[in-house]
């Protein structure tokens, strides 16, 4: 980063040193730090207001998106709460949490990219699903999570108020679906070639040794803490596990609570979005958070830790949809 080899980000892992098969993959952060570093070097200060800035753009991005589906007013409130949220601390705050904060930005430009009206000639047409796919290769080059957007534009496109019958809009937007998951795929080559593995990360200590069961059963315990750590964030930490957070490998409390959280997220994505008004947005919010978090909740893939806070940027989004 300090040598301007901007080359090399888009070609080796994020860490140095990393060994083959683990590591992260975000080129587009590495080149915003190795710009920067040529700016203010050491000095932390320039850092720290570059991602004041990009978590400014966030709530701006979030007040648009918002503005598609409730009043003004509403989004208002929902996007200030995102602005001012405690969650938000660790990805703001940390330089290294720009990976979420630029990944972020990304991911909801194309969002809003997908959500606009465009008259039915090739040309702008066109234009839109470029668009939309740039931002798409921004955001999986800044952070992994944003590999849910293809699924993302299609939770948009289910929930959206509309005229026309779901079957009919969808098939319109089939180009732009088989487009994203097309470009989805050409990121995990990339990702593959550069970092060694699919998955790419070292499990925390504690993770690594885990079978599917404990896995599952140790995500699950997570569950009561995203709630708690998005409506009442009384207490903060840097790092959850082992020391807040331990695997299990048993059915307790913590696991039942959670997966009773889990079923009522997806069921209320369900169930809401067959109904019309703020019920529909209400939805749109679990079934938001539900895609978003997918990644890094344990659930479907081994993620590198059980909770970490900046891990919640973009999820929270579900919140102010709330």
């Amino acid at each position: 980063m300090t040598e301007g080899r901007f080359a090399d980000a888009f070609t080796q892992a994020a860490w140095p040193g990393a060994d083959e098969g683990t590591g992260n993959y975000r080129p587009i952060v590495l080149v915003s730090l190795a710009l920067e570093w040529s700016l203010w070097g050491e000095a932390p200060f320039g850092y720290h207001v570059v991602n004041v800035v990009a978590h400014v753009v966030a709530c701006l991005l979030v007040l648009l998106l918002l503005g598609n589906f409730v009043s003004l007013e509403a989004a208002s409130v929902g996007a200030l709460l995102f602005a001012i949220h405690p969650l938000h601390t660790e990805a703001v705050a940390n330089v290294m949490g720009r990976a979420e904060l630029y990944a972020a930005c990304a991911y909801l430009g194309a969002c809003l990219l997908y959500l606009r009206s465009v008259s039915p000639s090739p040309g702008p047409r066109a234009g839109r699903l470029l668009g939309i796919l740039f931002l798409f290769a921004v955001a999986v080059g800044s952070k992994e999570i944003a590999v849910t957007l293809p699924a993302m534009v299609i939770a948009l496109e289910i929930y959206r108020a509309a005229d026309r019958p779901l079957s009919a809009r969808l098939r319109d937007e089939a180009a732009t679906f088989v487009a994203l998951f097309a470009l989805l795929g050409c990121y995990v080559i990339v990702r593959w070639n550069a970092v060694g593995d699919v998955a790419g990360e070292g499990a925390a200590a504690g993770l690594i040794t885990l079978d599917t069961t404990s896995r599952i059963l140790s995500a699950l315990t997570v569950w009561p803490h995203y709630l708690r750590l998005m409506v009442f964030p009384l207490d903060l930490s840097a790092d959850y596990s082992p020391g807040v957070l331990v695997p299990t490998s048993t059915i307790d409390l913590d696991v039942v609570v959670g997966g009773l959280l889990l079923l009522g997220t997806a069921a209320g994505a369900l169930i809401l979005g067959m109904v019309r008004g703020g019920g529909r947005v209400l939805g749109l919010a679990f079934a938001w958070f539900l895609i978003a978090i997918s990644p890094v909740s344990n659930l479907l893939v081994r993620a590198d830790i059980l909770l970490a806070e900046r891990t919640l940027y973009l999820p929270s989004v579900a919140l102010s949809l709330a």
